[in-house]
């Protein structure tokens, strides 16, 4: 019994180490934040808002080919690479934070149920969000890499989303507006630390998705909405 009750002890303080706080960077730590993750801890740096700010808009231009417009496919790839260039032009270390949806849901006396629905022949997860193209997109999981910011007396992570968002936002608005509807066990979310992936691989796969991105970019630029669901899961 002692030994059993020791290993329930180590399952849920390993769980509770490796949950992502949506309302805090972690533990103070210096002049920066320790922060338990899923695959091991990090350290980040707070920047204001405005900072936040000003690194979203940066990532926007050109020169970086981030073809952040183009959602419904290799969102992880592209979080990997923004986190890669933020942290050697401003020597800030970010997040890979990823809500999960979850297809089977069920409760304690309840049978289990499933949220779907079926969109362009596929079968999808009941999750959704419209771009800023006006585009619905729905997917299993989207990942998107996360900063550490310090506004108006509180300190926590928020979300780098250029396809759904003007500026950043809170990681807890963020997977607040992926998740509306649902339960709260039809969902997960969690956070991971940026691995360290080969830059010019990253670059020759987002390469593909840029006449994607140009397309939808020049929609939202001339100001037109398409309500068609996006062609492809969000990853």
């Amino acid at each position: 019994m002692k030994n059993q009750l020791i290993l329930i002890l180590v399952f849920l303080t390993s769980n509770i180490a490796y949950a992502l706080d949506l309302n805090s960077c972690g533990r103070k730590t210096g002049s920066g934040y320790a922060v338990n993750l899923s695959n091991g801890s990090e350290r980040v740096q707070a920047v204001t808002l405005e900072t936040a700010q000003q690194i979203f808009q940066e990532l926007k231009k050109p020169e970086y080919k981030i073809p952040y417009m183009s959602a419904s496919n290799h969102c992880d790839k592209r979080a990997q690479r923004i986190s890669q260039i933020i942290r050697q032009k401003y020597g800030v270390n970010t997040i890979n934070v990823t809500t999960q949806a979850e297809n089977e849901i069920s409760g304690a006396g309840a049978p289990a149920f499933t949220r779907d629905e079926f969109v362009d022949g596929e079968d999808w997860n009941n999750l959704s969000w419209t771009n800023l193209a006006g585009q619905t997109l729905f997917w299993e999981y989207h990942t998107i890499p996360a900063i550490c910011v310090s506004h108006n007396g509180k300190t926590q992570f928020y979300a780098m989303d250029m396809a759904m968002n003007l500026n950043p936002i809170p990681v807890k608005d963020w997977v607040g507006k992926l998740v509306q509807g649902l339960p709260r066990n039809g969902y997960s979310y969690s956070g991971a630390k940026v691995s360290q992936s080969n830059a010019r691989q990253l670059d020759q796969i987002l390469k593909g998705d840029w006449a994607e991105h140009q397309r939808i970019l020049a929609l939202v630029g001339r100001g037109r909405t398409n309500t068609r669901s996006a062609g492809g899961r969000l990853r």
